[in-house]
């Protein structure tokens, strides 16, 4: 069985992914180019490699690639949330799709909580004030921080991230409330679950909001006007999943007008018309939301850490030894849901 890795794979990697699948399999990797991220190869050089292929590997798989791959049986996907795949395409050829559920979790988790503190404790405030010798006023409004103990999380999407934001969260004696899909199936350790006809109750009350749930056609700007306005003045929102979580008017308008007190972003929104298609970088937010005073932001950075590219890599490996010996891979995901 043939294996195209999507990315200009190095040696170690090629050999420790090789070391892990059954004997009859072949892995094969794009030449290498002088790309400035290697993540990511020619499209053209990509399909050469994978016309003949029953697995594709990676963290970026083109539409193109998926329609010259005519041998095409699964696709081992580097991401949790897998709403950059062309699902329709792959359900309508019967392509399986196992994606790596978890294996970013805990940075994630982690991301999620320095920036609930970095906006609970003002850092922004604190640190332009620092660097620009301001006099800092400790009873003004601006500079007065959140003690978190006591305060009530509300994690809107209980997966694997999810359940390591309200570990943490209730390490620092926060209140934890989540909405799941099946409220009544794995809570953890959050205080109450909800199904997501409830959103609104845990809304309410919540000091701090994360957004951990994956993008699908049903959770596409699941925050809008109407969400934000149930939203405490004195809560703080984070997004660590997807951009189009949220409505950006509806959310630069509680921002500059107060129905919220601030928002972090790990992820900013995909605009189609940009160059290059997709590419959302150089654009975090056509609004200006990533300048706003309230704002804190990093770019897609919260699973940058060593330890997710093993795990990625010994993950899809894993799915793909199964689907070889006939077994359905661990991490296959329901492609008509998209996860």
């Amino acid at each position: 069985m043939k294996i195209a890795l999507a990315w200009q794979a190095t040696e170690e990697e090629a050999a420790r992914i090789r070391s892990r699948l059954p004997k009859n399999c072949i892995v094969v990797v794009p030449p290498r180019r002088p790309f400035v991220d290697r993540l990511i190869c020619d499209p053209a050089d990509l399909i050469e490699i994978a016309r003949d292929a029953e697995v594709i590997m990676g963290w970026l798989i083109p539409r193109a690639v998926i329609l010259a791959a005519s041998k095409l049986q699964l696709v081992s996907y580097f991401h949790a949330g897998c709403d950059h795949l062309d699902l329709k395409l792959l359900q309508e050829r019967g392509v399986r799709v196992a994606n790596s559920s978890g294996a970013n979790a805990i940075p994630v988790a982690e991301h999620a909580m320095a920036m609930v503190l970095g906006l609970g404790k003002r850092l922004i405030g604190h640190h332009r004030a620092i660097t620009n010798v301001d006099y800092i006023r400790l009873e003004e409004g601006a500079f007065y921080s959140v003690e978190l103990a006591g305060k009530t999380l509300a994690v809107v999407g209980l997966g694997a991230i999810g359940h390591h934001i309200a570990k943490r969260a209730k390490a620092f004696d926060m209140r934890v409330l989540a909405v799941k899909r099946d409220p009544l199936v794995d809570r953890g350790v959050a205080d109450e679950v909800v199904g997501p006809d409830r959103l609104h109750t845990v809304l309410e009350p919540a000091h701090f909001v994360v957004l951990s749930i994956p993008l699908t056609q049903e959770t596409l700007y699941l925050i809008d006007d109407k969400e934000l306005r149930r939203m405490r003045k004195d809560a703080f929102l984070v997004n660590i999943s997807r951009g189009q979580l949220l409505r950006e008017g509806a959310l630069y308008q509680a921002l500059t007008e107060g129905w919220i007190a601030g928002f972090a972003a790990d992820v900013w929104w995909d605009y189609a018309d940009t160059q290059p298609s997709g590419y959302h970088y150089n654009v975090p937010s056509r609004w200006g939301i990533h300048r706003l005073p309230n704002v804190l932001c990093s770019g897609n950075s919260a699973s940058n850490v060593p330890e997710v590219k093993y795990r990625l890599l010994d993950q899809g490996a894993e799915n793909i030894a199964a689907f070889v010996r006939g077994e359905q891979a661990p991490s296959l995901i329901d492609l008509a849901r998209g996860y």
